[in-house]
């Protein structure tokens, strides 16, 4: 799919709204991630999780993103 047109400008507004982050705080939820922990997000997108996910996993743990369109990174 290509991100770089219109699907990607929508795909980031509904990311940044109210309803984009509440999933982010459910994934988060679900997950039950501990301090310290190293976690990948595989399809990352623009990496509106990775934030969250950093504040999880503290100064000790590690996040990265992977995601192969170039114009959502």
């Amino acid at each position: 799919m290509d991100f770089s047109g219109n699907v990607g400008e929508w795909q980031r507004n509904v990311s940044e709204g109210k309803a984009g982050k509440h999933r982010r705080m459910k994934v988060i939820e679900a997950l039950n991630i501990k301090n310290g922990q190293s976690i990948i997000d595989i399809g990352c997108g623009g990496g509106h999780l990775l934030k969250e996910l950093g504040m999880c996993v503290g100064e000790k743990g590690h996040i990265s993103g992977l995601d192969n369109s170039p114009q959502q990174l």
